[in-house]
């Protein structure tokens, strides 16, 4: 039944005109640019886009309704559970691996994202079962542009710049 209702919903995201691929997503990091769509995804539903940067096995988490708590976490670190908490403009990294090897671990230092949603097409994903629906939302063309400086404790730094993506089909 659940792969009936996953066929159900992308066919009627195509009736609806929602973009499923072509995805874009590029950066420059350390002079060399990259423009490949897998290298970033995009979990607008959360609000966090993650780029994984080739050869620094790490993955950089930028958070789009807070960007000031925007971190990069080793890709060991981070297919273990991570959590951050975001109270009055405070942010909190949580591992549930245990504590956070602030050397490893970079975190926001300056940098700016602006997106925009457009060609959005309202879905109702039906409940087969017991009628109704199971879920209702908006997929919506996801665009932007940023630039991010990361650092650890240890005054080591990073930065993307010249970022840019866009996501077909992404919750709002």
């Amino acid at each position: 039944l659940i792969c009936f209702i996953i066929v159900v919903s992308l066919s009627d995201c195509k009736k609806l005109g929602i973009k499923s691929g072509g995805n874009n997503f590029s950066f420059k990091y350390n002079g060399q640019t990259y423009d490949e769509p897998n290298v970033g995804t995009s979990d607008e539903y959360m609000g966090v886009i993650r780029v994984k940067v080739p050869g620094l096995n790490s993955t950089i988490n930028i958070l789009t309704r807070a960007i000031h708590c925007s971190f990069m976490i080793p890709d060991n670190e981070a297919a273990v559970s991570n959590n951050i908490n975001i109270l009055n403009n405070n942010c909190t990294l949580v591992l549930s691996s245990g504590p956070i090897d602030s050397a490893k671990v970079y975190f926001y230092r300056s940098g700016f994202l602006t997106y925009s949603y457009s060609d959005c097409r309202h879905i109702k994903v039906p409940d087969f079962v017991f009628g109704g629906y199971l879920d209702e939302y908006d997929a919506c063309t996801f665009t932007g542009k940023f630039e991010l400086t990361l650092g650890n404790n240890v005054n080591q730094t990073i930065s993307i710049t010249n970022g840019g993506f866009t996501f077909h089909g992404v919750h709002r």
